[in-house]
């Protein structure tokens, strides 16, 4: 919600201000013709970048800006009726592509990149057929369809607490399909509220914060409760009471690895390497295991070797996150990245391994 909210910040006060910045420094032709370089300079990065990364691409703002300056785009066209008939035919072909979008996407495809342009177009071409004040029988202008998308923003910004919210309480990811209706009629009549008695007011010339003044006063008061609230909430350690006894009592124990003070540790032969032992560096003891890995390795250490050390076992923790202790195929991200780091480690790895003349016990993890 809060990368969400960030895209929106945007489009609403960095997208604005550049327009602006270029129309009064530019023609407004040229000020279009920027827009669509950077509209194909995105749209080339995400293309280029999804395959790989495809998280990365799907957070940077920078893989989907070409999202919104399809929209500017929009705005520099001439205004210009369409006949009847096409726009119908927009608004068909755009209404399509986001149902197509909606029921054949799935998680094993490559997204956003080139996919991303599908539901964008859609969009695109609903806008570009206007509204058609003579077609009395238009669906998207219909009350219900106009009701929705004014309350559309309330409706997005609060379904998704309300859904995470339900996971927590039941403990699972994937939702039941009647509760996941039920919070989906939830963050709908919540959006109603929202829109209805603070968006509203905010919007309204002649309501109760028709003054800017007024506007500023209440908005800081609300940012200031906010940050009030937020900072209680850290200070006291995340309201620990929320916790079910047998919750609390596991995290009573909880030691992470990295801040053991018991354990010696040293970056080698990387600086994402992660070498500990409870044996100083000086000795060379003899092993009774190794636990190899990447991060979930650092976390089964963190309950295990303590364990192991009470009841006499020797050991050492060899890890590094994100870095599959294989040989071979090598995980590749940005250029100088940890990640191109595993073959060094690897290769430390099992020379290590090679040159030891007793046989551990290898857990890997």
């Amino acid at each position: 919600q809060v990368w969400s909210l960030g895209a929106e910040e945007q489009f609403y006060l960095g997208a604005p201000l550049s327009i602006f910045v270029r129309i009064a420094q530019f023609h407004r032709a040229v000020a279009a013709a920027v827009i669509g370089l950077i509209f194909i300079a995105s749209l080339s990065a995400s293309v280029m970048i999804t395959p790989g990364q495809p998280d990365l691409a799907f957070f940077s703002p920078a893989t989907r800006a070409y999202e919104l300056a399809a929209g500017s785009i929009l705005a520099f066209l001439p205004r210009f009726q369409f006949p009847h008939l096409w726009q119908v035919l927009f608004r068909l072909v755009g209404v399509l592509l986001i149902l197509f979008a909606i029921f054949f996407f799935d998680e094993h495809m490559a997204f956003p990149g080139s996919l991303a342009l599908t539901p964008c177009a859609g969009a695109a071409l609903i806008i570009l057929s206007g509204r058609d004040r003579d077609d009395r029988f238009s669906l998207l202008g219909s009350r219900p369809f106009v009701f929705v998308g004014l309350i559309s923003y309330s409706w997005y910004l609060w379904h998704w607490p309300i859904l995470a919210f339900a996971r927590i309480h039941y403990d699972n990811i994937d939702l039941s399909a009647p509760v996941a209706l039920g919070c989906v009629t939830v963050s709908f009549l919540v959006a109603i509220a929202s829109w209805r008695f603070i968006e509203r007011p905010f919007r309204n010339p002649n309501g109760p914060l028709k003054r800017r003044l007024t506007v500023y006063i209440v908005s800081a008061v609300s940012l200031s409760a906010l940050v009030s609230a937020g900072l209680f909430i850290s200070r006291s350690d995340g309201l620990p009471s929320r916790l079910s006894p047998e919750v609390a009592e596991l995290l009573s124990h909880e030691r992470y690895w990295h801040t053991d003070q018991s354990l010696h540790c040293e970056n080698t032969p990387t600086v994402w390497s992660r070498r500990c032992t409870y044996a100083p560096k000086t000795e060379a003891p003899e092993l009774d295991y190794i636990i190899l890995g990447d991060s979930h390795a650092a976390s089964l250490a963190t309950g295990l070797m303590p364990v192991l050390q009470e009841r006499g076992y020797k050991g050492i923790l060899i890890t590094m996150p994100g870095c599959l202790p294989v040989t071979g195929p090598v995980r590749l991200t940005r250029t100088g990245g940890p990640y191109e780091l595993c073959t060094i480690h690897n290769s430390e790895v099992f020379d290590l391994l090679a040159q030891r003349e007793d046989a551990p016990q290898i857990i890997l993890h």
